[in-house]
């Protein structure tokens, strides 16, 4: 042929099977005077000027003669043509442990897939980074984060992973009336309203319970001001793995 066919690619769903999206081969060659024949592994798949894959594999592509007397046989041997299969990612995450400040990031795990992927992290703020072939990102601030996995191969459809949030809690807060730092609270976990926050003094008596969803503690007790210091806390949350987890540490009053 003085144009061969060309192959191409057909997207895949990796765990059911089912095809997203065909590749349709062209055999350039006249019906009225041509019998195509399309075969995949032996079997004939379809005959037609045109065939629409379904399948990957290498397709062997039969040409015949109508009409006896339209070009030589020689230049219409059968021929062989690939079609290869892509897909979108199937992947989860693991993300750095919650309230760790000196190390965050973010790491997606491809479970499932023909492809080959690029990577882009969505900002809380809905900005987006530039693509890159590495699956992690890092040195990242709290908030809600997301990941768009795109397949290169194919160009399948974009997997998007997430919510995914980098945890952590103020290190103070300042009750003096500024209207900054009023209130102290772990907003990052406003996602978990079912979460409990326990505020202890240096002595472990238990000052206040607060759920991060609300506006947080205000430095009170019985209405009255507690002094500058340290403060404890305990959170109970869940992880995004979904384990139950308990953490605990301490922040600073300052007025």
């Amino acid at each position: 042929l003085d144009n061969p066919i060309q192959g191409g690619i057909i997207c895949v769903d990796s765990q059911t099977g089912d095809v997203l999206r065909t590749f349709t081969m062209n055999s350039g060659l006249n019906p009225a005077f041509f019998i195509v024949n399309w075969y995949l592994n032996g079997t004939l798949m379809g005959t037609g000027a045109n065939y629409t894959a379904l399948e990957a594999g290498t397709y062997t592509v039969e040409f015949i003669k109508v009409t006896p007397d339209v070009g030589a046989a020689c230049n219409y041997n059968s021929t062989t043509v690939t079609i290869i299969q892509s897909s979108p990612a199937v992947a989860n995450f693991t993300v750095s442990s919650e309230f760790d400040t000196d190390n965050t990031f973010i790491t997606v795990n491809i479970t499932g897939g023909f492809g080959v992927y690029e990577y882009q992290l969505e900002y809380p703020d809905g900005s987006t980074s530039a693509f890159q072939s590495s699956n992690m990102f890092t040195n990242l601030e709290t908030g809600e984060y997301f990941v768009n996995i795109y397949d290169t191969l194919g160009n399948c459809s974009p997997t998007r992973v997430g919510p995914i949030y980098i945890i952590n809690y103020p290190n103070y807060f300042t009750p003096n009336g500024d209207g900054i730092h009023e209130t102290w609270n772990i907003f990052d976990l406003a996602q978990q309203p079912e979460s409990t926050i326990s505020i202890f003094d240096r002595y472990g008596k238990l000052i206040k319970q607060i759920s991060p969803a609300g506006l947080g503690w205000d430095g009170k007790y019985n209405g009255k001001d507690l002094p500058s210091t340290d403060y404890w806390f305990s959170v109970e949350f869940t992880k995004q793995n979904n384990e139950k987890s308990i953490f605990k540490s301490h922040f600073t009053l300052k007025r």
